[in-house]
């Protein structure tokens, strides 16, 4: 239900945003490609490029490529919110509380301008949700989860996502770090 109604209320702003919105940084890398590489982290250009190199494949245009990423976003930010919103409940989560908070996140419209946006910080943003789980189940374990191949595998992939911000990988580094130092 939750995943649904995020998607739905996402595709409403897309109608409303149509195709998505963007920034000029985006904007430039899809013109100048690498050339952007020293304000911009190589994976995501590589992304923008990529999405770009499909969408064109297939016929699209720019408008089309804000399209696609818009969609792509909508149904990540909502498999991320619903992921959230299904791991409180495993914590026991009263259901009010759950309500109140899946409400948020379906409901907040800078959550869902968010979800038209192609830009790097969305996805970045997203990644630190991600963290916190991870983080609290560490905590809640005494480290015992880092035992699990999921954990590890998890943190992998949150170290090699957070390349998608110049600055990600720092935080990510220091996180982990202070995970297993605690």
């Amino acid at each position: 239900v939750c995943f649904i109604a995020n998607v739905l209320i996402g595709i409403l702003y897309m109608l409303v945003y149509y195709p998505g919105t963007g920034n000029y940084d985006t904007i430039a890398i899809m013109k100048n490609g690498f050339g952007m590489a020293n304000q911009h982290p190589i994976l995501y250009i590589t992304f923008v490029l990529c999405l770009k190199k499909i969408v064109f494949l297939f016929g699209g245009g720019y408008e089309v490529l804000y399209l696609v990423n818009s969609i792509m976003t909508i149904v990540i930010m909502s498999l991320v919110f619903t992921y959230i919103i299904h791991f409180l409940g495993k914590k026991k989560v009263s259901f009010p509380i759950l309500t109140v908070i899946a409400l948020f996140y379906t409901l907040c419209p800078i959550f869902n301008l968010y979800k038209v946006t192609f830009l790097k910080d969305v996805p970045f943003s997203l990644l630190l949700l991600m963290w916190v789980p991870v983080l609290y189940d560490t905590w809640e374990t005494k480290g015992e989860n880092l035992k699990k191949n999921g954990t590890c595998f998890q943190c992998f992939l949150f170290l090699c996502l957070s390349l998608m911000r110049g600055n990600g990988i720092y935080i990510s580094v220091i996180v982990i770090m202070c995970m297993f130092i605690s």
